[in-house]
């Protein structure tokens, strides 16, 4: 079987508020966004809205988020901060 994640994307210019906003009602109501799209039922827990080895920059507004909640950690500033740099830490 095959899983693939699910990717949010967004301009850099969207306010950081919006996107913990957004988040935010994602995280908290996850078991009601399954019947909207069959994708989105692999999403079991909140925690899954995140992935560690994400292949593109986290938004400002994702990061904080994410800090917050606790799933972000210094070594995930490590591997963004790689990411910001052009590097691709997720291949390795």
């Amino acid at each position: 079987m095959l899983t693939f994640a699910q990717n949010i994307i967004c301009n850099e210019s969207l306010p950081n508020e919006v996107v913990e906003s957004l988040l935010s009602t994602w995280w908290d109501n996850i078991a009601a966004m399954w019947p909207l799209h069959p994708n989105l039922a692999i999403l079991k827990t909140p925690q899954m809205l995140f992935e560690p080895k994400a292949a593109m920059p986290y938004h400002n507004g994702a990061v904080s988020f994410f800090k917050k909640k606790g799933v972000w950690d210094a070594k995930q500033d490590t591997f963004q901060q790689r990411l910001l740099k052009g590097e691709m830490p997720f291949l390795d």
